[in-house]
């Protein structure tokens, strides 16, 4: 087994986005979304190919906190990139995907299924959430709770070249974000090619895809299989919001909660439970708690032709 660079990200925190950026950064535009286990393949969607994987070398994927991570990959890594989100639009993400994925299940169990079910089913998700961070499944694949992933891959730093990228902040700058990206894994791109990436990789566009791809019955991120056309008859989707912000819907009670439970490491992301103000300014955050540039160790070429990281600006 090769040294790998991970991309490190609890779901729903825009995981899928981020391959997409990538995967254009290092062979250009996806053309179906199966493309992207090719290059950046996810570890949790390949469980009997991960050793294959992992000799191969490259940019993989991993939803694993740091300790669970290092226990099954082992420590050798070239560094990572951490995507990291906002834990309250991160909870309604997964609620809605969790209610995606159910749909077909309570249809065959109970005969139907319709939006008050799945309203249902999403309410039961939060409660679950709300009490505890973490769901069996968060427990047994070794994801833990927001709270346990995120410090937990914010502590890595200390030990690994890498670049923490929010959600938030790839949204509002993307092409200053993809840049920082780039500059990590050593690739030279000007502005306007920054900027057609992005463009490309809009949610806009991969709604599109998304679209053509389920009538297609194409499986790949997009569509899951026929057991989930019940889901998407009610109009559920892998693509949703992409919002900022949209967490504040849950009210500053369920804010306040979400602070009990994952407080340290919120406020080391930039994260409050403010719902007028969930997310601290990137240039604010840093001179409040500097994010340090990525180690200045090299990490070697691979595979998938990454050339040596760089430190990367703030």
């Amino acid at each position: 087994m090769v040294p790998c660079t991970w991309l490190a990200t609890y779901p729903k925190s825009g995981t899928t986005w981020t391959r997409f950026l990538i995967h254009e950064l290092l062979v250009g535009p996806a053309a179906r979304s199966s493309d992207l286990d090719a290059v950046i393949p996810s570890i949790h969607a390949n469980h009997q190919d991960w050793k294959r994987h992992l000799e191969r070398g490259g940019i993989l994927c991993t939803h694993k906190e740091h300790g669970r991570h290092t226990e099954k990959y082992g420590t050798e890594m070239h560094g990572f990139i951490h995507v990291v989100r906002h834990p309250a639009d991160v909870l309604l993400s997964e609620a809605r995907f969790f209610c995606l994925m159910q749909a077909g299940d309570v249809e065959r169990r109970e005969g139907s299924v319709d939006a008050a079910r799945l309203d249902g089913l999403f309410a039961d998700y939060l409660t679950v959430m709300m009490h505890g961070g973490q769901t069996e499944k968060h427990r047994r694949v070794g994801m833990g709770t927001w709270g346990e992933h995120t410090a937990s891959w914010l502590a890595a730093r200390a030990h690994y070249p890498h670049v923490v990228i929010r959600y938030e902040d790839l949204t509002q700058d993307p092409v200053h974000e993809l840049r920082r990206i780039a500059v990590f894994l050593g690739l030279e791109r000007s502005n306007d090619e920054l900027g057609s990436i992005v463009e490309r990789c809009s949610a806009d566009a991969l709604r599109r895809m998304q679209e053509l791809e389920i009538a297609r019955r194409e499986t790949g991120r997009f569509y899951h299989g026929d057991e989930f056309k019940p889901a998407y008859d009610l109009g559920l989707r892998f693509v949703g919001k992409a919002m900022v912000g949209e967490g504040k819907q849950l009210g500053v009670q369920a804010l306040e909660r979400l602070e009990e439970l994952f407080g340290e490491a919120m406020t080391r992301a930039g994260y409050t439970a403010d719902p007028d103000d969930p997310v601290v300014a990137a240039a604010r955050l840093r001179g409040l708690i500097p994010l340090p540039d990525v180690a200045a160790e090299a990490l070697h070429a691979t595979t998938t032709g990454l050339a040596t990281p760089k430190a990367v600006a703030s």
